[in-house]
Parts: C-alpha cells; sequence; structure tokens
C-alpha cells in the first residue's frame, strides 16, 4: 500500500522520470466532460498495480480524473481510480477524495461497489 500512495502523490510528476514511456490516446467521454488520456507503460524500478495504466485529465483544467489499471498481484482484475475534490498546496494540485471501482472491458465503470475510499484532510509540503 506504500507504494501504491507514493505513486498516488507524485502522479503526474513521475512520468518525467527516466524509464517512462507516455503516449496520448483518443479523449474519453464522461460526466460530461471531455478526458484527455496518457496511456503510460511505468519502468521495472518503479512498484505500481501494473506496468501499463491510462490516466484521464480534464481538458480545460488539466486536473487528473481518473486512473485505470489491471491490480496484477489479484490476477489483473481491471479498476477505475476516480480522483476529486482537487486542492492546490504551494502551487501543486492534489485530489483529495479517491474512489476505486470496477472497469468493464469497454472501459466504462461500475459505481458500485467502491472497493477503496479514501479522503485526504490535510495537505502540506516541506
Amino acid at each position: 500500500m506504500r507504494a501504491a500512495l507514493w505513486n498516488y502523490v507524485n502522479t503526474p510528476y513521475l512520468f518525467t522520470w527516466d524509464g517512462f514511456q507516455v503516449a496520448e490516446i483518443e479523449p474519453w467521454q464522461e460526466e460530461g466532460e471531455t478526458w484527455r488520456r496518457l496511456r503510460v507503460q511505468f519502468p521495472d524500478y518503479v512498484d505500481t498495480h501494473s506496468r501499463v495504466q491510462t490516466f484521464y485529465f480534464g481538458a480545460e483544467d488539466v486536473l487528473l480524473r481518473r486512473q485505470d489499471y489491471d491490480v496484477d498481484i489479484r490476477g489483473g482484475v481491471p479498476r477505475a481510480h476516480y480522483t476529486m475534490d482537487h486542492v492546490s498546496v504551494d502551487g501543486f494540485s492534489f485530489p483529495t477524495r479517491r474512489r476505486v471501482v470496477a472497469r468493464n472491458p469497454d472501459d466504462t465503470t461500475e459505481a458500485e461497489p467502491v472497493f477503496v475510499s479514501l479522503d485526504v484532510t490535510s495537505i502540506s509540503l516541506s
């Protein structure tokens, strides 16, 4: 879990590190918005849910909205990880609410059940 939280806090900044392969793919329509998508391949030296993941960003504000991955340690179970209620701290944006739900083969999602619910109440940088 520590590696997952570390990745959550450092996304998308860690995509600039050596070994990451990033490509923009076709946009996605959800919640009445168009979201830009990045397909990201993680290098072997970064512990993560799966080597290839898709990240969704708001087309206007470029804030992270969603992250898709297959949970390798659970046999490749597809999940969609929603991020919301972003706050700005020292010029950096962080989502304060996260919800992980099932992802269908067509990349649509199921609202229930929620597999992970994470609410952050305080953020400080040092």
